[in-house]
């Protein structure tokens, strides 16, 4: 008989993956927030359901009893809170089997050294990792009503990874400047087919409660992950700069991110109408985006130069887990990239 998973966040990297690996062996129901937002599975042929989990009644109404439930919602700070609590309090109420929540070890903030599931969680890594935390520490309010499983990926790359992937080849193209720490940081890989594997896992579990780390075997710098990136024409455009320097420029660069956010967000089709019909806002917009695109943000700098490495050994343990080799994971990413014309359509931004 095949299990009931329930999905929040089908659209996204991580939800699509999952869905597109499940869906022959399972009886999923791939949940997403508007008509709109399915862009990732649109291809796939799977069916969704539009709910909008910062609504605890509809979000009520999605879940199944002794269905598998898992989270992959991302998005600000209120919207993780507050999707994650709504979910796992619809979950007890419909008696849901369990829930199986994807969290990030952004919980640890800038803690250094070897880090485990045991260590302490620091909020110092902006909105994102205090949302995660909070969200953690009210799902273990609930253990002893519900089985929850909380997996922390690190930085997830491969095929479709927007941020981790897509990002990098766009910032080489700009000449994005590392940090000169950066050739000795690690940068705590996480490859999507792994983390799709964990969470295929995690449906099995049997046991208890867990909290897994998912991240690679491999130890690789962020340099090396950088300089792996040398496809076609941004070969060599990467840029390293003083510790000091770079957190000068960032600064600077602070407000202006703070300021193009809500613009972006509330009046994009004025900056689009700017783009295309001035051309001296047109040179300005290229400019100043160009520059945003060159230098990393105060939380990811933190990111890039945290003396970090987090170990896995939980989920070997508890999940069986197997990891991809890095060159076998990029290997098969560059495979996606190539075929997808990815960095022509990039250069073109």
């Amino acid at each position: 008989m095949k299990d009931k998973i329930i999905i929040f966040g089908a659209n996204g990297f991580v939800g699509s993956a999952i869905a597109e690996s499940m869906n022959s062996k399972n009886d999923l129901k791939c949940i997403i927030r508007n008509k709109n937002s399915c862009s990732f599975i649109s291809n796939l042929g799977i069916k969704t359901t539009i709910c909008n989990s910062l609504d605890y009644e509809e979000t009520l109404s999605v879940i199944d009893e002794s269905s598998i439930v898992i989270n992959c919602i991302n998005g600000d700070y209120d919207t993780l809170v507050n999707s994650t609590t709504n979910i796992a309090n619809a979950c007890v109420n419909k008696k849901a089997k369990k829930l199986i929540h994807i969290s990030s070890t952004d919980v640890y903030g800038n803690l250094k050294g070897i880090i485990n599931e045991n260590s302490k969680m620091v909020g110092d890594r902006g909105d994102y990792s205090k949302a995660k935390i909070h969200s953690e520490k009210f799902l273990n309010s609930l253990k002893d009503k519900l089985q929850i499983i909380i997996l922390r990926p690190g930085i997830i790359y491969g095929k479709g990874s927007t941020l981790w992937t897509n990002r990098i080849i766009e910032r080489k193209l700009n000449g994005f400047n590392l940090p000169y720490k950066a050739e000795i940081t690690q940068c705590n890989l996480t490859y999507i087919n792994d983390l799709v594997n964990s969470i295929i896992s995690a449906c099995e579990y049997e046991d208890n409660n867990i909290t897994c780390n998912i991240i690679s075997d491999d130890q690789i710098t962020w340099k090396e992950y950088y300089n792996f990136y040398d496809i076609g024409t941004y070969h060599n455009k990467i840029k390293f700069k003083n510790n000091f320097n770079l957190r000068f420029i960032v600064l600077l660069q602070a407000p202006i991110r703070f300021i193009a956010k809500p613009i972006l967000k509330y009046l994009r089709f004025l900056v689009n109408i700017m783009y295309q019909k001035n051309k001296y806002s047109n040179t300005l917009l290229k400019s100043t985006q160009s520059g945003l695109k060159a230098n990393p943000d105060i939380n990811e700098l933190s990111l890039l130069i945290t003396q970090a490495k987090y170990s896995n050994l939980n989920s070997k343990k508890e999940l069986n887990m197997k990891y991809t080799a890095f060159d076998a994971g990029l290997k098969e990413t560059e495979i996606w990239i190539r075929q997808s014309n990815l960095v022509q359509a990039l250069f073109q931004l």
